[in-house]
Protein backbone atom coordinates (compact mmCIF):
# COMPACT_ATOMS: atom_id res chain seq x y z
CA UNK A 1 0.00 0.00 0.00
CA UNK A 2 1.22 3.50 -0.83
CA UNK A 3 1.65 6.28 1.64
CA UNK A 4 -1.42 8.41 2.28
CA UNK A 5 -0.99 12.12 2.90
CA UNK A 6 -3.70 13.88 4.86
CA UNK A 7 -3.87 17.63 4.24
CA UNK A 8 -5.70 19.69 6.85
CA UNK A 9 -6.85 23.28 6.33
CA UNK A 10 -4.96 25.80 8.50
CA UNK A 11 -7.33 28.33 10.08
CA UNK A 12 -5.95 31.67 11.34
CA UNK A 13 -6.71 32.00 15.01
CA UNK A 14 -5.44 33.17 18.38
CA UNK A 15 -4.16 30.80 20.99
CA UNK A 16 -5.43 29.60 24.35
CA UNK A 17 -4.18 26.73 26.46
CA UNK A 18 -6.15 23.53 27.20
CA UNK A 19 -7.07 22.82 30.78
CA UNK A 20 -5.38 19.41 30.90
CA UNK A 21 -2.74 17.50 28.96
CA UNK A 22 -4.10 16.54 25.57
CA UNK A 23 -2.11 14.03 23.51
CA UNK A 24 -4.80 13.76 20.84
CA UNK A 25 -6.66 16.35 18.80
CA UNK A 26 -10.07 15.15 20.01
CA UNK A 27 -9.19 15.52 23.68
CA UNK A 28 -7.64 18.95 23.08
CA UNK A 29 -10.74 20.25 21.32
CA UNK A 30 -13.07 18.83 24.01
CA UNK A 31 -11.23 20.72 26.74
CA UNK A 32 -10.83 24.04 24.92
CA UNK A 33 -14.42 25.23 24.88
CA UNK A 34 -13.93 28.39 26.96
CA UNK A 35 -12.08 31.22 25.27
CA UNK A 36 -11.98 35.00 25.27
CA UNK A 37 -11.98 37.77 22.71
CA UNK A 38 -8.46 38.66 21.45
CA UNK A 39 -8.10 41.91 23.39
CA UNK A 40 -9.07 40.41 26.76
CA UNK A 41 -5.97 40.29 28.96
CA UNK A 42 -7.27 37.49 31.15
CA UNK A 43 -6.35 33.96 30.11
CA UNK A 44 -7.24 30.45 31.15
CA UNK A 45 -4.84 28.97 33.68
CA UNK A 46 -1.81 27.53 31.87
CA UNK A 47 -0.71 24.03 32.87
CA UNK A 48 2.98 23.22 32.66
CA UNK A 49 2.85 20.32 30.19
CA UNK A 50 -0.14 21.01 27.99
CA UNK A 51 -0.16 21.68 24.29
CA UNK A 52 -1.90 24.79 22.86
CA UNK A 53 -5.29 24.76 21.19
CA UNK A 54 -6.45 27.39 18.71
CA UNK A 55 -9.69 29.35 18.52
CA UNK A 56 -10.69 32.76 17.30
CA UNK A 57 -13.97 34.66 17.18
CA UNK A 58 -12.99 37.13 14.47
CA UNK A 59 -10.29 35.29 12.48
CA UNK A 60 -8.10 38.40 12.43
CA UNK A 61 -5.16 37.05 14.40
CA UNK A 62 -2.61 34.54 13.19
CA UNK A 63 -0.93 31.49 14.60
CA UNK A 64 0.30 28.08 13.53
CA UNK A 65 -2.23 25.31 13.95
CA UNK A 66 -1.64 21.62 13.99
CA UNK A 67 1.45 20.46 12.13
CA UNK A 68 1.74 16.69 11.79
CA UNK A 69 0.65 15.21 15.13
CA UNK A 70 1.57 18.20 17.32
CA UNK A 71 0.27 21.70 17.93
CA UNK A 72 3.13 24.11 17.24
CA UNK A 73 3.48 27.43 18.99
CA UNK A 74 3.52 30.46 16.77
CA UNK A 75 6.69 32.44 17.46
CA UNK A 76 5.88 35.23 14.99
CA UNK A 77 4.50 38.38 16.54
CA UNK A 78 1.27 39.74 15.04
CA UNK A 79 1.97 42.18 12.25
CA UNK A 80 1.18 45.87 12.57
CA UNK A 81 -1.84 45.42 10.29
CA UNK A 82 -3.25 42.60 12.45
CA UNK A 83 -2.80 44.68 15.60
CA UNK A 84 -4.49 47.67 13.97
CA UNK A 85 -7.40 45.47 12.84
CA UNK A 86 -8.03 44.23 16.38
CA UNK A 87 -7.77 47.77 17.77
CA UNK A 88 -10.16 49.04 15.09
CA UNK A 89 -12.68 46.34 15.97
CA UNK A 90 -12.46 47.11 19.66
CA UNK A 91 -12.94 50.84 19.22
CA UNK A 92 -15.72 50.55 16.61
CA UNK A 93 -18.02 48.08 18.36
CA UNK A 94 -20.96 49.30 20.43
CA UNK A 95 -24.28 47.83 21.53
CA UNK A 96 -26.44 50.05 19.29
CA UNK A 97 -24.51 49.07 16.20
CA UNK A 98 -24.70 45.36 17.01
CA UNK A 99 -28.46 45.55 17.66
CA UNK A 100 -28.92 47.06 14.19
CA UNK A 101 -27.04 44.15 12.66
CA UNK A 102 -29.54 41.80 14.28
CA UNK A 103 -32.61 43.41 12.69
CA UNK A 104 -31.32 44.97 9.47
CA UNK A 105 -29.12 43.03 7.06
CA UNK A 106 -28.14 46.09 5.05
CA UNK A 107 -26.84 47.85 8.16
CA UNK A 108 -24.52 44.86 8.63
CA UNK A 109 -23.05 44.75 5.12
CA UNK A 110 -22.85 48.56 4.85
CA UNK A 111 -20.94 48.89 8.12
CA UNK A 112 -17.16 48.45 7.87
CA UNK A 113 -16.84 46.38 11.06
CA UNK A 114 -19.99 44.34 10.37
CA UNK A 115 -18.86 43.67 6.82
CA UNK A 116 -15.48 42.49 8.08
CA UNK A 117 -16.98 40.08 10.61
CA UNK A 118 -19.57 38.81 8.14
CA UNK A 119 -16.82 38.16 5.59
CA UNK A 120 -14.86 36.13 8.17
CA UNK A 121 -17.97 34.06 8.81
CA UNK A 122 -18.53 33.49 5.09
CA UNK A 123 -14.93 32.32 4.79
CA UNK A 124 -15.76 29.63 7.32
CA UNK A 125 -18.63 28.54 5.11
CA UNK A 126 -16.56 28.86 1.90
CA UNK A 127 -19.04 31.33 0.42
CA UNK A 128 -17.20 34.65 0.73
CA UNK A 129 -17.46 35.10 -3.05
CA UNK A 130 -21.10 36.16 -2.61
CA UNK A 131 -20.22 39.19 -0.51
CA UNK A 132 -17.22 40.04 -2.68
CA UNK A 133 -19.38 39.98 -5.80
CA UNK A 134 -22.08 42.15 -4.24
CA UNK A 135 -19.52 44.72 -3.09
CA UNK A 136 -17.75 44.80 -6.44
CA UNK A 137 -21.03 45.41 -8.26
CA UNK A 138 -21.87 48.26 -5.87
CA UNK A 139 -18.45 49.73 -6.53
CA UNK A 140 -18.99 49.45 -10.28
CA UNK A 141 -22.37 51.18 -10.07
CA UNK A 142 -20.84 54.13 -8.23
CA UNK A 143 -18.14 54.60 -10.90
CA UNK A 144 -18.99 57.58 -13.09
CA UNK A 145 -16.28 57.21 -15.72
CA UNK A 146 -17.66 55.00 -18.51
CA UNK A 147 -14.26 53.55 -19.45
CA UNK A 148 -13.45 52.55 -15.87
CA UNK A 149 -16.93 51.14 -15.46
CA UNK A 150 -16.53 49.02 -18.62
CA UNK A 151 -13.21 47.65 -17.31
CA UNK A 152 -14.81 46.81 -13.96
CA UNK A 153 -17.71 45.02 -15.67
CA UNK A 154 -15.35 42.84 -17.68
CA UNK A 155 -13.28 42.03 -14.59
CA UNK A 156 -16.35 41.19 -12.50
CA UNK A 157 -17.60 38.88 -15.23
CA UNK A 158 -14.28 37.04 -15.50
CA UNK A 159 -13.91 36.69 -11.73
CA UNK A 160 -17.47 35.83 -10.67
CA UNK A 161 -19.77 34.96 -13.59
CA UNK A 162 -17.69 33.18 -16.21
CA UNK A 163 -17.85 29.36 -15.97
CA UNK A 164 -15.02 28.02 -13.80
CA UNK A 165 -14.12 31.54 -12.68
CA UNK A 166 -11.80 31.90 -9.69
CA UNK A 167 -14.69 33.12 -7.47
CA UNK A 168 -17.65 31.78 -9.42
CA UNK A 169 -20.98 32.54 -7.76
CA UNK A 170 -23.96 30.21 -7.83
CA UNK A 171 -26.65 31.78 -10.03
CA UNK A 172 -29.24 30.34 -12.36
CA UNK A 173 -28.24 29.58 -15.96
CA UNK A 174 -30.61 32.18 -17.43
CA UNK A 175 -28.97 34.87 -15.31
CA UNK A 176 -25.53 33.88 -16.57
CA UNK A 177 -26.75 33.94 -20.18
CA UNK A 178 -28.38 37.34 -19.68
CA UNK A 179 -25.10 38.79 -18.47
CA UNK A 180 -23.17 37.23 -21.34
CA UNK A 181 -25.57 38.69 -23.90
CA UNK A 182 -24.90 42.25 -22.66
CA UNK A 183 -21.11 42.07 -22.36
CA UNK A 184 -20.40 43.74 -25.70
CA UNK A 185 -22.47 46.80 -24.84
CA UNK A 186 -22.96 46.72 -21.06
CA UNK A 187 -24.70 49.22 -18.82
CA UNK A 188 -24.53 49.74 -15.04
CA UNK A 189 -27.45 47.33 -14.47
CA UNK A 190 -25.90 44.37 -16.28
CA UNK A 191 -25.43 42.38 -13.06
CA UNK A 192 -28.78 43.32 -11.50
CA UNK A 193 -30.40 39.82 -11.71
CA UNK A 194 -27.23 38.12 -10.45
CA UNK A 195 -26.79 40.64 -7.64
CA UNK A 196 -30.42 40.17 -6.56
CA UNK A 197 -30.02 36.40 -6.37
CA UNK A 198 -26.79 36.68 -4.38
CA UNK A 199 -28.34 39.23 -2.02
CA UNK A 200 -31.32 36.97 -1.32
CA UNK A 201 -29.00 34.02 -0.72
CA UNK A 202 -27.02 35.97 1.89
CA UNK A 203 -30.17 37.48 3.41
CA UNK A 204 -32.15 34.23 3.74
CA UNK A 205 -29.37 31.76 4.51
CA UNK A 206 -26.03 33.29 5.49
CA UNK A 207 -27.27 36.15 7.68
CA UNK A 208 -29.37 33.95 10.06
CA UNK A 209 -26.45 31.53 10.43
CA UNK A 210 -24.10 34.44 11.09
CA UNK A 211 -26.34 35.71 13.91
CA UNK A 212 -26.28 32.23 15.47
CA UNK A 213 -22.53 31.76 14.99
CA UNK A 214 -19.85 31.88 17.65
CA UNK A 215 -18.32 34.90 15.94
CA UNK A 216 -21.41 37.05 16.44
CA UNK A 217 -22.30 35.64 19.86
CA UNK A 218 -18.88 36.63 21.19
CA UNK A 219 -19.39 40.12 19.79
CA UNK A 220 -22.69 40.31 21.67
CA UNK A 221 -21.00 39.22 24.88
CA UNK A 222 -18.33 41.87 24.43
CA UNK A 223 -20.77 44.74 23.93
CA UNK A 224 -23.33 43.13 26.30
CA UNK A 225 -26.42 43.53 24.11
Amino acid sequence: MGNTTCTKRVIPCFRVEPIIDAPTRESVESECKNYRVPWDGAHIQKPEKSEPCCFCWCFLCTCSCKTGNRYMRNKRRPSTIESENRLYLRESLNSDKVRKWMIDFESLINDEVGKLLFERFLQQEHSEENLKFWLEVERMKSTQDSTKRYILIQRIYREFIEPRASNEINVESWVRKAVQSKLKDPDADIFEPAQSQVYLLMYRQSWPRFLASGIFQNVRLYVKT
